[in-house]
């Protein structure tokens, strides 16, 4: 077995097959994070009658296939009843390879007469433990009809993965989508063409398994068996309108007469039904009176609303449910070297699945790493960016924070000079408000009075008064004696007087200050502080 690239899918995909007499049906179901759903699916007439042959059930097949388009698909199909034999048996509490022993050494106490044990090939699942025994459900085959089945379905294009029998199969849907499977008491009523099987089951295992020929599907047949059983030959015998009673009859003596009655055993708490004939609602009212009866459904929670399948179908679910646990259900006719081919191919697959989920994590996560580097490399060209901009605006802060701390000492000092400033302050404030214009102080000196003036030998200042001696520039006399007016009009000043005036040629203040060549006459002006604020 090759693998093909799709056996890389994530997700697990397997068929089931199921072939009746009248029809072919496929299923395709796959693994999903809720568990499993089912994809595509449909069924194809076979063109034969009641006798048709392998060509016919091949074409419907290929038909199918191709109708469905499936190129590359693992199949779980069911070999049909003609050539198999199912019967329920006790054996010693063994374990599973040590029942197998024990099968192989008694298998010709099962066969019908003309049948050796070298023309079969047997296949069982362990239902229920008894006190010191255990029921097992036994499958017997011929090795013939496997190999056409096997042989057919390669030509197909099919990969097998399992070859079931009969109708066990649908336990496996309620193995994994019902919980009361492991806690009630379930009878499974499969309604075919040409047989109708009873599985009972008690607390998740199978602990009987009854197939009778008689059938209730509209074609009110029933199926008389040869002195060979089911390994030879098929009789199809038309019968009248009752043959819907007396299925719903055989059924009623199984469940209740057989099961109840004869057993002991508790009475089914509800009956899974399941059939590809139109009138199976029909059916399953008349089973009302035996216990609660439920259509089955192949996957109530996992196909998709706008197709899902109907409850014909849940028999190529339970095969489709079985290529995904190999173990779900023990039966299973595949030759021993083809299922350790199989499982060695699935162990590659998982393997490659494994490899392939790794890598893509890899390169997923390397690129994740680059795009955090990225990420975190423009984070922080931006971050420096920022912080240069900062730190810019720090030094900005820090010098509008040295500015502001000597504005508001020189606000402070304003305001002290303003609000408490001392005589001498306010003196020079009155001083420069009343200089005119192109005159200017040279000198300017405040003393307290003795009670005599030094330079004029009078008497006109008490003594300890405050008095005010000023000399400087001016360009005219009549600027000079507008000075004198305004300390004379002024309440700051009394007793002002001008002590001397002095003109200076032109070229003495070029030659002292080398300023341009112009006369200035120099003043001394003394009076007395009067009025102060």
């Amino acid at each position: 077995m090759d693998l093909n690239i799709k056996d890389l899918s994530l997700r697990e995909r397997y068929w089931g097959l199921e072939i009746n007499r009248d029809c072919v049906k496929l299923l395709e179901l796959f693994s999903s994070r809720k568990g499993f759903a089912v994809g595509r699916w449909g069924s194809e007439p076979i063109s034969g009658t009641n006798g048709s042959n392998d060509n016919d059930v091949r074409a419907a097949i290929k038909k199918l296939k191709e109708r469905l388009g499936i190129r590359h698909g693992r199949i779980v199909s069911r070999i049909d009843d003609i050539g198999v034999r199912h019967l329920m048996t006790e054996t010693p509490m063994l374990s599973y390879p040590e029942t197998e022993q024990w099968l192989m050494e008694n298998i010709s106490g099962f066969l019908p007469a003309g049948i050796s044990q070298e023309d079969v090939r047997f296949s069982f699942q362990i239902g229920n433990e008894q006190v010191e025994q255990q029921n097992v459900l036994l499958a017997i085959a011929r090795k013939n009809e496997i190999s056409n089945h096997i042989d057919t379905l390669k030509n197909i294009g099919f990969e097998v993965e399992a070859i079931s029998s009969g109708s066990s199969d649908l336990v496996n849907v309620l193995a994994l989508q019902r919980d009361e499977f492991y806690q009630d008491t379930i009878a499974i009523v499969n309604m075919q063409a040409e047989t109708t099987a009873i599985i009972i089951c008690e607390r998740g295992h199978i602990s009987f398994y009854k197939e009778i020929r008689i059938s209730a599907t509209n074609k009110n047949l029933l199926v008389a068996e040869t002195p060979v059983g089911a390994f030879q030959t098929r009789n199809y015998i038309e019968e009248g309108d009752n043959s819907s009673q007396e299925w719903s009859d055989e059924i009623k003596q199984v469940l209740v007469d057989y099961w109840i009655e004869t057993l002991g055993k508790k009475p089914v708490s509800k009956i899974m039904l399941t059939s590809n004939d139109e009138t199976t609602l029909e059916h399953g009212m008349s089973l009302q009176q035996i216990s609660p009866v439920e259509i089955m459904q192949p996957m109530p929670e996992g196909a998709p609303e706008n197709a899902q399948p109907g409850f014909d179908y849940s028999l190529p679910a339970g095969l489709a449910l079985k290529g995904h646990y190999p173990f779900l259900n023990t039966i299973n006719f595949l030759p021993v070297e083809h299922i350790a081919r199989n499982a060695e191919e699935r162990e590659k697959r998982k393997s490659l699945r494994i490899m392939l989920i790794a890598g893509s994590l890899f390169l997923v996560m390397l690129c994740m790493v680059q795009l955090v580097r990225f990420y975190f490399a423009h984070q922080l060209s931006l971050s420096e960016d920022a912080i240069f901009q900062m730190q810019s605006h720090i030094v900005t802060l820090e010098k509008l924070k040295n500015d502001n701390e000597k504005l508001s000492q020189r606000i402070r000092h304003a305001r002290e000079i303003i609000v408490n400033r001392s005589n001498h302050s306010q003196l020079l404030w009155e001083i420069s408000r009343l200089l005119p214009e192109k005159l200017w102080l040279r000198e300017l000196s405040v003393y307290e009075s003795n009670g005599s003036d030094k330079k004029s030998k009078t008497t006109l200042n008490p003594a300890g008064s405050l008095r005010c001696a000023m000399n400087g520039f001016a360009f005219s006399e009549q600027q000079i004696a507008q000075f004198l007016k305004a300390l004379e009009d002024s309440e700051r000043f009394t007793t002002v007087r001008l002590l001397q005036t002095k003109m200076i040629s032109a070229k003495e203040v070029y030659e002292k200050s080398k300023l341009r060549r112009v006369a200035l006459i120099r003043f001394e002006v003394e009076g007395g502080i009067g009025k102060i604020w």
